[in-house]
């Protein structure tokens, strides 16, 4: 009985979301940047044991960025999304991620400028940055690392892995384990 009444809030909850997101594409293109409500799985759950990190998802392909932001928000983080470079950066001034999901491949700005002046900014210096992208290459990696990435992952990522990586950033850039920077493809 609990698992059915449970099962019932997660599939409600994704209705929300999905909701929300279809909500969200269906406006105008010219506002390249849009919020999740980081409250839509409270009826599912009472109180978080902890709260919820604060998340840029930045991809220009709408679908990806939309999937990854449900992932984060699923495991109770409050989420922003943003199409490009400029409006990431816009974003992030205001929004003070802790940790930025970026694709590498973006039309204004690609993913390694951005990361290079999200370092360079007070509010963004200790963010976990992270490459989720196409590009895999050993050069795109060693691009990666050295624009100021702490991890890059090569898309298709492994929801578990993003789920890690969110758990282990609570503790900050300082707070990652040290091993491997890419993921193990």
């Amino acid at each position: 009985m609990a698992s059915r009444t449970y099962s019932r809030a997660v599939t409600r909850t994704l209705e929300e979301i999905e909701e929300r997101l279809h909500r969200s594409a269906a406006a105008p293109q010219d506002h390249p940047v849009f919020m999740l409500a980081p409250d839509c799985a409270e009826e599912s759950q009472a109180e978080p044991a902890t709260p919820g990190l604060r998340v840029l998802v930045v991809d220009d392909n709408v679908d990806a960025a939309h999937t990854l932001a449900m992932l984060v928000q699923l495991a109770g983080h409050d989420v922003r999304i943003a199409y490009d470079g400029p409006p990431a950066l816009t974003m992030a001034q205001a929004f003070q991620p802790q940790v930025v999901l970026l694709d590498l491949n973006l039309p204004a700005m690609d993913g390694y400028e951005v990361a290079r002046k999200l370092r360079e900014r007070p509010e963004t210096h200790e963010a976990v940055l992270a490459a989720v992208s196409g590009w895999g290459q050993p050069e795109d990696k060693r691009r990666s690392k050295d624009a100021g990435f702490d991890r890059h992952f090569v898309k298709p990522v492994d929801p578990n892995i993003i789920t890690k990586l969110l758990s282990d950033a609570r503790r900050g850039r300082e707070g990652l384990p040290p091993g491997n920077f890419f993921d193990r493809r």
